[in-house]
């Protein structure tokens, strides 16, 4: 099929209210052509959610930043401000017509109608009127705008999100301030090392082919009821739906629409009973068992259905939600390798969900498997651009795999609808530093604190942001703070090491670096040689600095870089070339060094 083909067939099927498969046509082309406006256009008038809509018009001002039916949209639902220049787009203006000239008035005959000529629209207008009168009728059918991340949709408050301990790595050491001490050495790359962070983003509902397609052709209550449900007016449609079963009792789906409805309205003790009566009447219908446990997990989150997950994808294994319901749960419960199973197993029905692809990507993160976690994260962003939380997923993803410039944009669109995030300030914080927006990055850090006391790793990449703007003495704060909180993090050494050194407390930034015990690869031995020599002869002790040098010259080359070499074999040479008178033991501590196994 011809793309002018697909589109005309998208436009026929918005008319005659097939949504869902205007949004699946709509979805192909957009993966052929994601800059299309057009295709833009459309698809904001077939998503489910406020949400999606407002992303769909933000693409289309991404590719035309003056496009007139986005902006209008966007101010429809409040998330621009309204533009006086813009002039509403109307059909052209009609004459005011005489009697005379309205109908034909002839001798002896009575009055008849004139034929009017019509008034023709060029395309652009007929998209934006087409389009913003959907956008309207959405909005009026659409509960409120949406402005809390865990009031995403109708079970985001009291449903467990995705969950788990995933990590980031550190960065390196941000470039000294031009005013260094005299024989002050610039530092080498310093080392990645993991460090705890959590995250339990919610999950947006995003519409899959109905699986239960019942047809009721002669029955305009039953598609009205559909309508009303695919509109998000669920009172109306629960209303609907009812008076479709009085007549038809035994209609399962639309018992299970019905069920879906009060689920989404916040009825949840009236949806829980209402999958309860459906699996009486016939316990082989799997989608019940799904609308089970969403309903048990709405009442309680910590409610355990594992049972409802399993049964549902046993009686229905072609059933897609099932494994999706069933990996956000195991999610939650720290489970990525059975998330993993869930999701592929639900690829295996669609290979083109988004939503699939996005849990891959969570559960690649918490068992540290980046570069898989961003390949599945990218593949959910190219299928649905709509998934809000995928945006954090594929910013931590980018993080993970040393990207952090890179995370700043998925990152900011997600914090454009979720603000109470800690996890998204923390890491656009993180994008922010690396971008060299210290005083930004501090703001963005203070943001995650405030939401999350316990984000300890801050402090770290606080102190960076304050020695980037030369203000030592709170970097030398918040190093020492991550030193005393992450003992074995060598980096939070090394970095207060440097603030020290950097500001001639030559003493304290000795005693900080020899005071790290644990064991490290040959690439931490490497950068821990460099700054224990460096600040030994800073404090006067040659010999033990020369011993730090030699032990750092004989690490493989792999495990050290050109300037730290090159510094060390320079280093050598001049402590070599000075006689240095031997110190009394009074004077000087006798440390006895030995390389580090």
């Amino acid at each position: 099929m011809t793309d002018d083909r697909m589109l005309q067939e998208a436009i026929q099927a918005i008319k005659t209210g097939q949504r869902p498969r205007a949004r699946d046509l709509l979805t192909r082309l957009l993966r052929i052509d994601q800059n299309n406006v057009e295709y833009w256009l459309y698809m904001s008038a077939v998503v489910d959610t406020q949400k999606e809509r407002i992303i769909c018009l933000e693409n289309v001002l991404k590719y035309d930043s003056e496009n007139e039916t986005a902006i209008r949209g966007l101010v429809l639902m409040g998330s621009m401000p309204p533009d006086e220049s813009l002039v509403p787009v109307t059909p052209q203006k009609e004459r005011e017509w005489d009697t005379d000239q309205i109908f034909d008035v002839g001798e002896g005959e009575g009055i008849v109608p004139r034929k009017q000529t019509g008034t023709r629209l060029d395309m652009a207008q007929s998209i934006t009127l087409a389009v913003t009168a959907m956008i309207v009728v959405s909005l009026f059918f659409i509960p409120g705008i949406i402005n809390s991340f865990y009031s995403g949709d109708k079970l985001a408050q009291n449903r467990p999100g995705l969950g788990g301990p995933l990590f980031t790595n550190t960065p390196k050491t941000s470039q000294q301030s031009s005013e260094t001490p005299s024989g002050y050495v610039p530092p080498p790359g310093a080392i990645t090392t993991p460090t705890p962070l959590s995250i339990r983003p919610e999950t947006e509902y995003t519409p899959t082919p109905r699986y239960v397609n019942t047809p009721h052709p002669d029955d305009l209550t039953f598609d009205t009821a559909m309508r009303a449900l695919d509109l998000g007016n669920y009172e109306y449609a629960i209303e609907s739906f009812t008076e479709f079963i009085q007549s038809e009792p035994t209609a399962l789906d639309a018992r299970y629409y019905r069920g879906l409805a009060y689920l989404w309205n916040e009825e949840y003790e009236t949806a829980r009973d209402e999958f309860i009566a459906i699996i009486e009447m016939d316990d082989t219908f799997g989608p019940a068992y799904v609308g089970l446990a969403q309903a048990w997990l709405a009442i309680n989150p910590e409610w355990i259905v594992g049972d409802e997950l399993y049964t549902a994808i046993s009686v229905s294994p072609d059933f897609i939600e099932a494994y999706l319901e069933k990996a956000k749960y195991w999610l939650f419960k720290d489970d990525p390798t059975t998330v993993i199973n869930d999701a592929e197993s639900a690829l295996a029905i669609n290979p083109d969900s988004g939503m699939a692809y996005y849990y891959l990507a969570a559960a690649y993160l918490m068992l540290e498997r980046p570069v898989e976690a961003l390949e599945a994260a990218q593949k959910a962003q190219e299928l649905d651009a709509t998934i809000i939380e995928n945006y954090l997923v594929l910013g931590q993803a980018m993080v993970e795999n040393d990207r952090v410039l890179d995370a700043m944009s998925p990152l900011q669109t997600y914090l454009s609808y979720v603000e109470d995030n800690s996890t998204a300030w923390y890491l656009h914080g993180r994008a922010k530093q690396a971008a060299g927006y210290h005083q930004d990055a501090l703001d963005e850090f203070d943001k995650a604190v405030e939401l999350q006391l316990d984000l300890f790793e801050v402090n770290y990449y606080r102190g960076i942001s304050y020695m980037a703007l030369n203000d030592l003495e709170n970097a030398i704060y918040y190093f020492d703070v991550a030193v005393h909180q992450f003992p074995k993090w060598l980096e939070v050494h090394v970095a207060l090491t440097e603030a020290y050194y950097i500001n001639e407390d030559f003493e304290l930034a000795n005693k900080t670096i020899t005071g790290y015990e644990y064991n490290m690869t040959e690439e931490q031995q490497a950068i821990f040689y460099y700054w224990r020599a460096l600040t030994f002869e800073r404090i006067g002790i040659p010999g033990q600095a020369l011993s730090d040098w030699n032990f750092l010259l004989d690490l493989p080359t792999e495990a050290t870089t050109s300037e730290m070499r090159t510094t060390a074999l320079n280093h050598v040479q001049q402590l070599r070339a000075t006689e240095t008178p031997t110190l009394s033991p009074s004077r000087t501590p006798v440390i006895t060094m030995t390389p580090i196994p």
